[in-house]
């Protein structure tokens, strides 16, 4: 996403623009091809019941580490006279 991003910041810069699009383009192949392969194995495909409470508690413990984070990420700059 960021090479794609890149790209439209660069469109004023025919050369560059154009190296930057097509290696974004040949990263999402390779993506599309992996995500093909791995899709095609059944013992990689996971089956998630529907209202599955263990999915809602994963979401909510990855939130509550990005909160805790962010934090102690508030407290150190506030210590250390740091801006945000």
């Amino acid at each position: 996403m960021g090479l794609v991003f890149l790209t439209g910041v660069l469109a004023g810069v025919p050369m560059i623009e154009g190296l930057i699009s097509f290696l974004a383009t040949k990263l999402l192949d390779f993506h599309i091809f992996v995500v093909n392969l791995f899709g095609g194995m059944k013992q990689f495909l996971v089956e998630i019941p529907p209202y599955s409470y263990y999915v809602f508690g994963i979401y909510g413990l990855m939130l509550l580490i990005a909160g805790v984070m962010e934090l102690k990420r508030l407290w150190y700059n506030k210590k250390h006279g740091q801006s945000n």
